[in-house]
């Protein structure tokens, strides 16, 4: 009835359909983990809003060393618990606005990468402002909860420096 060439083009289509119903699905998870990363961003540092929805019980969060964050002192965080407390504590000593530049997603990662026009720290020496503070937010995902997160600041310089010294690309200001 069939021949054999209409059974392979058949079987190459179904091939076909299910690599790109695997590519449309990995594509959707990504722009899943885009959202969350950085509804996350924004609602904790913005709002002081604490979601533990889609954060792993064991979530590691680690700011740069230098940065001895109230109220535990340290600079690493684990745990929901230490999670929470560093956005209460971010929200009741900071005082800014931020924009959402970019996500990037790849693999199990998403950057977030945001901008504060103005940033103010509250410290008892007196506030600290910082203009166009710029910090990048590294979540690594896994079976769709956050484990950790990286926080980077000042990253807009750098990604220019890297621009103009890898690429020869300049920025438009």
């Amino acid at each position: 009835m069939f021949n054999k060439n209409f059974y392979f083009i058949l079987g190459v289509i179904v091939i076909g359909f299910f690599l790109v119903s695997c590519n449309n699905q990995k594509l959707t998870i990504l722009q899943k983990n885009k959202t969350i990363a950085a509804t996350l961003v924004h609602d904790a540092l913005e709002k002081g809003i604490f979601d533990p929805t889609y954060l792993d019980p064991e979530i590691v969060l680690e700011c740069p060393p230098a940065f001895k964050f109230p109220p535990l002192g340290v600079h690493t965080f684990k745990g929901i618990d230490q999670a929470e407390q560093v956005v209460k504590a971010w929200k009741l000593n900071t005082i800014h606005d931020i924009d959402v530049i970019d996500t990037i997603a790849e693999g199990d990662k998403v950057v977030v990468i945001i901008n504060a026009p103005t940033r103010v720290f509250k410290t008892p020496s007196g506030n600290q402002t910082f203009y166009d503070h710029s910090s990048a937010h590294v979540f690594q995902f896994k079976n769709g909860k956050v484990i950790k997160v990286n926080s980077f600041f000042d990253v807009i310089d750098a990604i220019e420096k890297i621009k103009v010294e890898k690429y020869k690309f300049k920025s438009k200001k």
